[in-house]
């Protein structure tokens, strides 16, 4: 196996950093894969495969990240290939399969094991032949592109004449992760550093922004230290991709403070910069009768934020703090919503 290049991709590269994390990995295990399995998987039996098995044609168009998990005697590997292309690939089976067997090439190196026959005169007749197995590979797809993911996810569907041949073709499905289609709660409910930049990665514009920050600070400041500076440093280097650069220096003073008690403060300022961007572009060449259609779309936007909040399980008080929404107007406006 050659030398682990670098990722190239800095928003594949920013999942990856938080994915090597073996409580983050178990995290997205537990809080989007629906297997029966993935309850069994215990932090202490996993062990993160130092190695990228992409090829090198790909190398800057998506990253991967391989973990290494021990039951006793048997083993599992879990392969994550993250893809953040704007259009669905229609090939990705077929590299999903060539990069397994890479996977399964460096286990055999690694433990010594030839798969040449071997002649009868070479084999100590004493001992019993053991059999030959290899470990399962669990392939995982994290797609975080804008478009649902349509490609096939099994094997067979990209052979001709699969149904025909049924049972004596190749096949395999991998998992998928499609943040696309996963709702806003979904993320929420999890609070983990990689629910919450998957939800956060979804905010394409401005205004997204606006409307996810308040959520986002509350959830933020039940984060370890550690956590707290993972998701800064994740923030920091995808707003330099979305951003022009002015806004992007402006955002970069303000993410260098390190401190964890001023991540609200940090937040805050954040908040003004956008908006203040925000406004600027809504001045020039729009006429004023438009800004009474704005400030209701903000107040539409604050209350969507508070029933979210409302269904989290947040009190009014906590509520009323992250959105400015007066605390009389919440009660109305919550008072037929469901937990």
């Amino acid at each position: 196996m050659k030398k682990q290049k670098k990722v190239h991709q800095p928003h594949d590269k920013g999942y990856k950093y938080i994915l090597a994390i073996k409580k983050e990995f178990i995290k997205l295990l537990k809080g989007f894969i629906k297997e029966k399995w993935v309850d069994t998987i215990e932090e202490e039996n996993i062990v993160r495969i130092d190695k990228s098995f992409i090829d090198n044609h790909f190398q800057t168009k998506e990253a991967d990240i391989v973990y290494r998990y021990k039951n006793g005697e048997d083993e599992t590997i879990f392969y994550i290939l993250l893809e953040h292309q704007s259009t669905v690939d229609n090939k990705m089976m077929f590299r999903l399969l060539t990069y397994m067997m890479e996977i399964w090439r460096y286990y055999l190196n690694e433990n010594k094991i030839s798969i040449a026959p071997q002649a009868d005169e070479e084999e100590d007749k004493s001992t019993e032949r053991k059999p030959f197995k290899i470990p399962a590979i669990i392939p995982i797809v994290l797609h975080t592109g804008s478009q649902k993911w349509k490609a096939p996810t099994a094997f067979k569907e990209i052979i001709k004449e699969s149904e025909r041949f049924n049972e004596h073709i190749v096949n395999f499905k991998s998992l998928l992760i499609d943040t696309s289609v996963i709702g806003d709660e979904a993320f929420l409910k999890q609070k983990s550093v990689i629910a919450l930049v998957m939800y956060l990665d979804k905010a394409k514009s401005f205004e997204d922004f606006l409307k996810k920050y308040p959520i986002i600070a509350m959830i933020y400041n039940q984060l370890s230290p550690q956590e707290k500076r993972m998701m800064t440093k994740w923030v920091n280097d995808i707003f330099k991709q979305r951003f022009d650069q002015k806004t992007v220096k402006k955002i970069e003073r303000i993410l260098q403070e390190k401190d964890p008690t001023e991540v609200k403060k940090m937040i805050t300022n954040l908040e003004r910069v956008i908006k203040r961007e925000q406004d600027q572009r809504y001045n020039e060449g729009r006429q004023e009768g438009r800004q009474e259609g704005r400030q209701k779309g903000r107040e539409e936007e604050k209350e969507e934020t508070a029933i979210t909040l409302y269904k989290m399980g947040l009190t009014l008080d906590q509520i009323a703090q992250g959105t400015r929404l007066d605390k009389e107007k919440l009660i109305e406006l919550l008072k037929d919503v469901e937990r």
